[in-house]
């Protein structure tokens, strides 16, 4: 037990990605001064199928990620109600030892069905030999007189690579203090009555899951018909969004 003062680490609420950096191993994928064909960064879809990839074409291959283990954004979102907002198998990796041993439960699957297929990805195709979890990059600049990219981490690595991919997502935004701010001691359903300004994927989601408790929502959202459709704007509405309807 710590002394009166000192913080308990268990309880500490990480909000920079320089928190989550530490070592696991100084051996493999975690050794220090790597030379290698490709580094990859992001161990989400993309950064997978490229280290399958890749190893599949005889490249030495070595994935960094943040996280603890594969998935990306569906290891780091686990907000209520989260999921996918297309249907498999637009959701899925189409590597035939991967799919012919898996089969989902639902079309639109949420998180934790979608971390455990990236458990069953990581262990069909064995990839975490080869990848870094806990690492944070915090540079990668290109060595002209080497022709390679030299990566440096947070806990003091370095890498060097003739290719350099960053497979970190396209769409992603930091808004964790906006949710710390609404957070309470009980969680975010401690909230009794909120609204939601334009009803995005991820807002959508966590308006279905309000649902199921005893919360009071409203969404505002602008409706613009589809151009090319002769449906009137209330049965688009009824369509696209039935959840919003009424509110």
């Amino acid at each position: 037990m710590g002394s009166i003062g000192e913080p308990d680490t268990e309880r500490i609420i990480k909000t920079d990605l320089w928190q989550y950096a530490q070592r696991r191993s100084t051996q493999g994928p975690y050794a220090d001064n790597l030379d290698i064909d490709v580094l990859i960064v992001g161990a989400g879809f993309s950064g997978a199928y490229l280290l399958y990839e890749m190893r599949k074409n005889g490249y030495s291959t070595v994935l960094y990620d943040a996280g603890k283990s594969f998935g990306g954004t569906w290891r780091w979102n686990c907000y209520p109600g989260a999921r996918v907002d297309s249907p498999v198998p637009i959701y899925e990796l189409s590597i035939p030892e991967v799919y012919k041993d898996w089969t989902w439960s639902t079309n639109y699957p949420d998180w934790h069905e979608l971390q455990q297929y990236f458990d069953h990805v990581d262990k069909t195709l064995d990839l975490s030999k080869d990848s870094a979890f806990d690492t944070v990059v915090t540079s990668a600049e290109f060595d002209e007189k080497e022709a390679k990219w030299i990566v440096k981490t947070q806990d003091g690595r370095i890498a060097k690579a003739k290719f350099f991919i960053v497979a970190a997502g396209f769409a992603a935004s930091d808004t964790f203090q906006m949710y710390l701010d609404l957070m309470t001691s009980r969680g975010l359903c401690a909230i009794r009555r909120f609204g939601l300004l334009k009803v995005s994927t991820t807002l959508a989601n966590a308006l279905q899951s309000s649902a199921q408790a005893p919360v009071e929502c409203n969404a505002f959202k602008r409706w613009v018909p589809l151009r090319s459709s002769s449906q009137s704007t209330k049965e688009l509405r009824i369509l696209l969004c039935p959840w919003v309807v009424g509110t």
